[in-house]
């Protein structure tokens, strides 16, 4: 009725029934590789050279289908990367009190009343770049930023340089404007608080390691 012999029933239950122990086969084999004392971080590439020697002409799946056997089975390595770390608070620089989580919560009124400084990285073909960022909180504007090989505190007083020219550029005064940054030994610098002050500018820093407390 269904137009199949019982022939071609019997040789596809076959094949389905020889690739499902293949698969079970690969598991176990793969785990057994993957033993402790054995190679518990093989990954995928070495796994399946493995196999193919270890299985010979009974190993008749490609590289696709084998991945996929390992990811249904959960034998996927998961690929951790480095996260340099951007903030460093173990200096001796002076510590400035948080002007922005107050009780209530600072909200500013207008542009050039609040902007948020920090450092993010970037991952690059010849290694980790730093973006220091300067945002104004009011209109979420990027006022000033830098791009920087190094943590050095001269990417963050090129980023607020930029900053304090966008606003005249604009027209905008910054005297009394808050400069709210993490305890980062950048921002904390005798020269980048220098130049805040020299602007008028006040200083607030985070007072937890809190990411929330330095969001935007």
């Amino acid at each position: 009725m269904l137009g199949i012999s019982a022939q071609g029933y019997y040789k596809h239950d076959y094949a389905s029934n020889e690739a499902d122990i293949l698969s079970a086969s690969i598991v176990l084999y793969c785990l057994y590789v993957r033993q402790k004392e054995r190679l518990p971080k093989a990954g995928c590439r070495e796994l399946y050279t493995l196999c193919r020697e270890y299985f010979r002409e009974k190993f008749t799946i490609g590289r696709d289908r084998f991945y996929n056997v390992l990811r249904s089975n959960s034998l996927m390595l998961r690929r951790t990367r480095y996260r340099p770390r951007t903030t460093d608070s173990r200096h001796g620089y002076r510590l400035y009190r948080d002007l922005v989580n107050t009780s209530p919560k600072y909200t500013p009124a207008g542009n050039g009343r609040l902007v948020v400084a920090d450092i993010t990285y970037i991952y690059t073909r010849e290694g980790f770049a730093y973006l220091s960022l300067v945002t104004d909180a009011y209109s979420r504007y990027i006022v000033g930023y830098c791009l920087s090989r190094s943590l050095d505190a001269e990417g963050p007083l090129k980023a607020m340089y930029m900053a304090l020219e966008t606003y005249r550029a604009y027209g905008i005064s910054t005297e009394g404007m808050i400069h709210h940054s993490d305890r980062g030994v950048q921002y904390a610098s005798k020269q980048y608080t220098d130049l805040l002050l020299s602007q008028g500018i006040r200083i607030s820093m985070t007072q937890t390691g809190d990411p929330l407390h330095n969001a935007l």
